[in-house]
């Protein structure tokens, strides 16, 4: 029985400390290829305001292009790794297509700061 108090208090412990560790807020999208090549990367941010949300918007488009690149992969690796920094979704374009727009939005009180990198054939 003793036994059982120990694994159980070991458990709620380390679910704890999983539920407590901080967490980049990254997107990847697609998968790499054999052939692709890197076609942009791109830094976003923006800082922190008192009391505010910040948003912000990406394209990617490839104009006066005579054959556009199809996109593969999309990342969007989050800079900050503590859990406090902004979230990125896709809002139309990435994998499949020429075009790729992106929407950012950061916690209240805190910036965002990304680095996007597009991958193509």
């Amino acid at each position: 029985m003793k036994l059982l108090y120990v694994f159980t208090f070991i458990a709620l412990c380390a679910l704890a400390r999983a539920a407590d560790s901080p967490a980049s807020h990254n997107l990847e999208m697609g998968a790499r290829m054999p052939g692709d090549r890197h076609l942009t990367r791109e830094v976003i941010y923006a800082k922190s305001a008192v009391l505010q949300k910040k948003t912000g918007d990406y394209t990617y488009e490839q104009k006066n292009v005579p054959k556009p690149a199809t996109i593969t992969y999309l990342k969007v690796q989050d800079q900050y790794t503590n859990g406090k920094g902004g979230y990125a979704t896709l809002t139309s374009g990435g994998p499949g297509f020429s075009y790729v727009n992106i929407h950012f939005t950061s916690k209240r009180w805190r910036g965002y700061n990304f680095i996007i990198d597009i991958y193509g054939i």
